[in-house]
């Protein structure tokens, strides 16, 4: 009995140390309608080097899928995000002062318009779980 005491806290200890060990995010995202019913969501990691993206309400393969890119800063201001397809670096979205824009391959330019009360729905820690459990499918 001891024994199998020992091996259940074990257990419970690295299932404790993975809880631990979960990337810190930002306190607040961002919400923003694209052409007809598209919709995005994006929630930056505490470091700001990375963010979550997650776009739906459109058809392609990427809808409702949360996807994590590169934050660069670009010219005039304006945050870059990128995502690795195919081995090489695609902006996927660019972020500025007074406008925003998603790129999906097949799709194209499509213009956002930022909404600020939908922003301060977004729950960053809900669109990481999100993301940890689609790579466990």
């Amino acid at each position: 009995m001891p024994f199998r005491s020992l091996i259940l806290g074990a257990v419970l200890l690295s299932a404790s140390t993975l809880t631990l060990a979960r990337e810190a995010m930002a306190k607040y995202g961002e919400y923003y309608l694209g052409p007809k019913t598209m919709t995005v969501e994006l929630a930056k990691l505490a470091s700001g080097t990375q963010a979550l993206i997650k776009v739906y309400g459109v058809d392609h393969a990427w809808d409702g899928k949360v996807l994590r890119v590169d934050v660069r800063s670009g010219r005039d201001d304006r945050s870059e995000y990128y995502l690795k397809v195919d081995g090489k670096d695609y902006v996927m979205m660019l972020v500025g002062q007074y406008q925003a824009q998603i790129y999906l391959p097949g799709l194209g330019e499509s213009y956002l318009q930022f909404k600020r009360e939908e922003s301060l729905s977004v729950q960053p820690e809900h669109l990481l779980t999100e993301y940890e459990q689609q790579g466990s499918k």
